[in-house]
Formats: structure tokens, C-alpha cells, sequence
């Protein structure tokens, strides 16, 4: 029996949810950094591990004051592109971005 097709989709509309929900309205404070990625990551995990059982998840959540300088990121993964997926979410406002990877891994 194949493993379910991830869904991209559906995947990005709940983190995109999650990161709104957190970080909707707030100012950028370097001492609540920690906290509204926990609560990112938590909110997106619980939602996606009741949603898509047949899956394991890795996450990551970047916050970042904007201070106009760079950022450049890059990732790799070896795995069953039939089934398994990644999604990266980029938010920002008008003092942080906040980038959330996914990274859904079936389990066979």
C-alpha cells in the first residue's frame, strides 16, 4: 500500500494560519521571539499530526527583525518525492519576516 500524496496545499494554509494567529498586530521584540515560534510550531504541529496521521513532521521557524539586511537559506532532503513534501511560508509585516519549513516524511 502506497503512502498518501502530501498535500501542499492544505499543509501551507494551516501554518500560514498558525503564523497569523501568533504574530497578527504584534511589533517585533526580541524577548518574545522564542515564545511566538514555540507557539507557531505547536499550533501547526498538533493541527497537522491530527489531520495527516500517516505522516511525521519536521519543523523550523525563523523570526527576523527587518534591519534591511539578507538573509539566504537552502535546504535538501532525500526521501520519496511520490509521497513525501516540504512547504516553506514566508509572512511578514512592517517589522519582521517569519519563515516556517514543513518538511511531512510518510510513514510506511
Amino acid at each position: 500500500m502506497s503512502a498518501p500524496k502530501f498535500e501542499t496545499d492544505a499543509v501551507r494554509s494551516i501554518t500560514d494560519q498558525s503564523i497569523q494567529s501568533t504574530l497578527n498586530n504584534q511589533v517585533y521584540d526580541h524577548s518574545a521571539v522564542n515564545k511566538w515560534s514555540s507557539e507557531i510550531l505547536e499550533m501547526t504541529l498538533r493541527t497537522l499530526c491530527e489531520r495527516f496521521p500517516a505522516y511525521k513532521f519536521v519543523s523550523q521557524c525563523l523570526i527576523l527583525q527587518k534591519a534591511g539586511g539578507g538573509l539566504h537559506v537552502s535546504s535538501s532532503c532525500y526521501w520519496d518525492s511520490n509521497s513525501d513534501g516540504m512547504v516553506t511560508v514566508r509572512w511578514e509585516n512592517e517589522s519582521m519576516h517569519c519563515i516556517v519549513s514543513i518538511y511531512g516524511l510518510a510513514v510506511q
